[in-house]
């Protein structure tokens, strides 16, 4: 069974959530529950548990860990796994008193070599520690390991000042799990 058809717990979600979140994100046919004629459009999700490491926003020793959902409609699909969407939805839950919220959303998720690698550009985020907020923009890259998940990281660029974050921060994430509808 691939990442695209796979589910883990989500931190705060139960298994059984967290696998209607995937699976029902992912179908590219029409719901049961769908008004007659109404076809539901494919979407891209991806999530984590508490594995998500933001390395330079605070100056403390630990990077604060962070639990993600991105979810967003397919624009584009050659049907074996490579497509485009646009994300429109994002949220993360993190540590260590840190708070991330998007600061615009429509960013640009796009996987290749039939769903195994993927990059997400276009991040825009709004991350606040007790120093203040700064916005963060750039992109991470996922690569699919043997266990059907995927290894992501990126870095992302500060555009604000008053936060004392670094000028870049390095997000990673060793078990990002993506859906990929074929």
């Amino acid at each position: 069974m691939t990442a695209r058809r796979r589910s883990v717990q989500l931190g705060a979600l139960g298994a059984g959530a967290a696998a209607a979140l995937f699976l029902g994100a992912t179908q590219a046919s029409p719901a049961a529950a769908s008004p007659a004629g109404a076809t539901q459009v494919p979407t891209v999700v991806g999530y984590t548990g508490w594995d998500t490491s933001l390395g330079g926003v605070t100056h403390e020793y630990f990077a604060p860990s962070c639990g993600d959902v991105f979810r967003g409609s397919v624009t584009s699909s050659d049907g074996s796994g490579d497509v485009v969407a646009r994300i429109d939805s994002f949220t993360m839950t993190c540590d260590e008193g840190v708070t991330v919220a998007p600061h615009s959303l429509g960013w640009t998720f796009t996987s290749t070599s039939g769903g195994r690698s993927f990059t997400l550009a276009g991040i825009d985020l709004d991350i606040t520690t007790s120093q203040g907020t700064c916005r963060y923009t750039g992109s991470v890259q996922g690569t699919e390991d043997d266990q059907g998940l995927y290894f992501m990281t990126g870095t992302l660029d500060r555009q604000s000042a008053g936060c004392g974050g670094d000028p870049q921060i390095t997000v990673t994430d060793p078990e990002q799990v993506v859906g990929i509808p074929d």
